[in-house]
């Protein structure tokens, strides 16, 4: 296993199941604890773990912001 760098994965440089679990507890602290030192954590303290959950974010999620705030029917 490697330490995560701008452009590796846990195990290289494709997503596997270790990253995709690590980025939904990670997620949890970036997105859904704003203005916490939880969300610090990732975003100052330990900047290569924010940059890496914004890269699986982008790759697997490249509509994230649509799917967070879908359109609403009338």
């Amino acid at each position: 296993m490697r330490n995560i760098s701008d452009t590796d994965d846990f195990f290289g440089d494709r997503l596997c199941t270790a990253d995709c679990a690590v980025f939904g507890q990670l997620s949890q602290l970036m997105w859904n604890a704003p203005g916490t030192r939880y969300e610090a954590l990732v975003t100052e303290l330990y900047p290569s773990l924010g940059a890496y959950c914004n890269r699986i974010r982008d790759t697997v999620y490249p509509d994230w912001n649509k799917l967070l705030n879908p359109p609403i029917d009338k």
